[in-house]
């Protein structure tokens, strides 16, 4: 199953491998977390993780870096998107993999969104991508606008600007498509039992 827009979904990420990592303690302390810094350097690797204390649906990340001995804790949100090969292997190696590790293993969050595509009856569908997730999904344009509002906004804004056709209302739609099948259908029946007319035959008068 996939992720979906709602934040919330029973999509079970493929790869769970076998092993074990440290699941570092919430006491531990270090320094300030690079992405506060606007700091990016090469990952040398990550040695362990913990739930988020203000939310336990997201993870924090203890990295080991390249340029220096010092590690930090970093969103996992900030690694995927920096070191997203790393990540993946590092969960890979975590004994039960991240769906064992996580709190609620329903709970998935949107990272970003990477294309769109309009469908023929004018609706707007965008790819998500999910942290902690290889996979992307396809969702509506009206679920991303209700629960990611902001990467919606993000999204369009890099594409500069929504330059898409407007078109009516997703429900309404559905709607309008029914109705217009109910009347091909209906017309279809009636014709079926309707008889035939038959054309009166031409009478040739003799000279």
């Amino acid at each position: 199953m996939q992720p979906c827009a709602t934040q919330a979904s029973t999509m079970m990420p493929g790869d769970v491998s076998n092993g074990s990592l440290p699941v570092a303690k919430k006491d531990d302390t270090d320094m300030a977390g690079k992405q506060e810094h606007n700091q990016i350097g090469p990952v040398a690797a990550i040695i362990g993780h913990r739930h988020k204390t203000e939310d336990k649906t997201l993870f924090e990340l203890r990295v080991q870096w390249k340029d220096g001995d010092l590690m930090t804790w970093e969103p996992e949100s900030f690694i995927q998107e920096h070191a997203e090969d790393t990540l993946f292997k590092y969960w890979d190696a975590v004994e039960g993999g991240r769906l064992g590790a996580m709190f609620d293993k329903t709970l998935w969050h949107p990272l970003k969104i990477k294309a769109h595509r309009q469908t023929n009856y004018g609706a707007v569908r965008l790819e998500v991508e999910w942290v902690g997730s290889r996979q992307t999904t396809w969702e509506s344009e009206e679920h991303m606008e209700s629960f990611a509002p902001e990467h919606l906004k993000e999204y369009w804004k890099s594409k500069g600007g929504r330059n898409i056709r407007k078109t009516m209302p997703a429900k309404k739609r559905e709607i309008a498509i029914h109705k217009r099948l109910a009347r091909r259908r209906e017309a279809g029946v009636r014709n079926r039992t309707q008889p035939r007319r038959r054309q009166p035959s031409r009478l040739v008068k003799r000279k």
